[in-house]
């Protein structure tokens, strides 16, 4: 029984996008996986290390996913922070992934600067343990490249290669797969910002997502997303205060379910 039930998650979590940047924090779930044209936050440094150049302040976060598609056994928890220094700004953070069976222990630290007034380019790497019962386990390392580019004052251009040097796991040394996503925002009126991207994973076709943000009062904003391949809408939101903010994002795919991620985040005001 633990054979077929471990071997049934683990042909479920090769569909889950978790070799090269799922969302470990609530704002990108919330629009079905956008994020790299997406002012900086503490989830920037999975989605794409080039947008932390733009934090202004110290912040963190902590997050909860008790179960992708309603599964506990799929279940997530991360810590973020992001630090602004003189000339570049770093991040860290760490994430545990699964269940007894299998499950994955990640930690991730990335820096970013701004190389010309309206260009940032980034780097983080990320060790993943993975562990599988009664087969062992692999320490990975994975490294992503992202970049942004401000076109004009409503327009950031981003993008990112993750898993860039090609990883290998196992003894057999099976390549785990790259990623490259491009993607724009827009923010034609303070407090709307509609986003696009298009992500390739190497083994599946292009995946093209749209999502909005709209500020509705000063303290609250809404969100939603759609995604093409898997199919996926999304929705989520964020409710501000002067130190301290509440987020939740949700995910649906037709077939599998619901994916909930509840987040509590902090800042220092600047």
């Amino acid at each position: 029984m633990f054979r077929l039930l471990g071997g049934t998650l683990l042909a479920l979590i090769s569909f889950l996008p978790a070799w090269a940047g799922e969302p470990w924090t609530t704002r990108p779930l919330g629009l079905a996986g956008i994020g790299v044209a997406l002012p900086s936050d503490p989830g920037s440094l999975v989605l794409n290390p080039a947008a932390i150049a733009s934090a202004h302040t110290v912040q963190a976060c902590v997050s909860l996913n008790p179960g992708s598609f309603g599964m506990s056994e799929l279940r997530s928890k991360a810590v973020v922070a992001l630090v602004p220094l003189t000339g570049a700004s770093v991040g860290v953070g760490i994430r545990r992934f699964g269940f007894d069976l299998y499950n994955e222990t990640s930690l991730i630290a990335g820096t970013a600067a701004r190389v010309e007034e309206s260009f940032d380019l980034g780097l983080s790497v990320e060790l993943r343990n993975i562990s599988i019962h009664k087969y062992g386990s692999h320490i990975l390392p994975l490294v992503t490249i992202g970049m942004q580019c401000r076109i004009s004052e409503d327009i950031v251009v981003g993008g990112r290669i993750a898993n860039i040097h090609g990883a290998s796991l196992g003894q057999n040394g099976e390549r785990l797969p790259r990623v490259v996503v491009i993607g724009l925002s827009y923010l034609p009126v303070p407090g709307f910002r509609a986003s696009a991207e298009g992500e390739k994973d190497t083994r599946w076709p292009v995946n093209v997502k749209c999502g909005v943000e709209l500020q509705i009062v000063s303290l609250l904003w809404l969100r939603a997303g759609i995604a093409s391949d898997p199919s996926a809408w999304a929705v989520g939101g964020t409710l501000r205060s002067s130190l301290a903010e509440f987020s939740y994002g949700g995910s649906f795919h037709p077939v599998l379910g619901w994916t909930h991620s509840v987040e509590l985040g902090f800042g220092v005001p600047e």
